[in-house]
């Protein structure tokens, strides 16, 4: 497709289609910059920006995220300085063994 091709229906059906809602407004940003600075601005290819038709989409609000309460950090903590291990889940062996140093050990405590 052609810079000239480009129109304002075009624009907004890339919107609709090709991008999610949570991200349709940092494409439309990102795209009016570029016409800006770049197609107008650097390379001056043209002093028409198709985006000036096209209605922003709406921002997305963002949910607040609560923050852990004393009782889950300590539960995490508590945790982290004695993990519990089920040997017979190859995914805790494989996590345990990022935290060895000598393959020695591990080894060993795998055929434990």
């Amino acid at each position: 497709m052609k810079l000239a091709e480009i129109t304002p229906s075009t624009i907004e059906r890339f919107l609709e289609k090709s991008c999610r809602s949570s991200t349709r407004h940092k494409f439309y940003v990102s795209l009016n910059v570029l016409w800006k600075t770049y197609f107008i601005g650097v390379t001056r290819l043209t002093k028409y920006n198709p985006l000036e038709e096209v209605e922003p989409p709406v921002r997305p609000t963002s949910k607040r995220k609560e923050p852990y309460t004393c009782e889950e950090v300590f539960k995490l903590l508590d945790e982290l300085d004695e993990p519990t291990i089920n040997r017979s889940n190859i995914a805790d062996l494989a996590r345990m063994g990022d935290s060895f140093v000598r393959k020695e050990t591990l080894h060993a405590v795998i055929l434990w």
